[in-house]
């Protein structure tokens, strides 16, 4: 898995970059302009994903291995913006 935070671009932009690093399963958070932006990519042979919350500030992730092993896994972002940062 391979997350980036804060990406400053639509992270819709960075699929081809992600499918050029061998990661072929992809989610991203909304951005705000150039504020905020989460995007995580993983290797659909190695794991699946499912996306419970897709947030501003987080994403709230489920993450299942081939020997039934799981986690959660949550990339959060902190934002600059004292009433937007509350709200998480």
């Amino acid at each position: 898995m391979f997350a980036v935070m804060e990406t400053r671009i639509d992270p819709s932009k960075l699929e081809e970059t992600f499918r050029l690093l061998g990661f072929h399963g992809y989610t991203f958070s909304p951005t705000r302009g150039f504020v905020g932006g989460i995007a995580v990519a993983w290797k659909t042979d190695k794991v699946t994903v499912q996306v419970d919350i897709n947030d501003f500030q987080f994403l709230f992730l489920h993450v299942n291995f081939q020997d039934g092993f799981f986690w959660c896994f949550t990339p959060s972002y902190g934002s600059p913006i004292e009433s937007t940062r509350n709200h998480l």
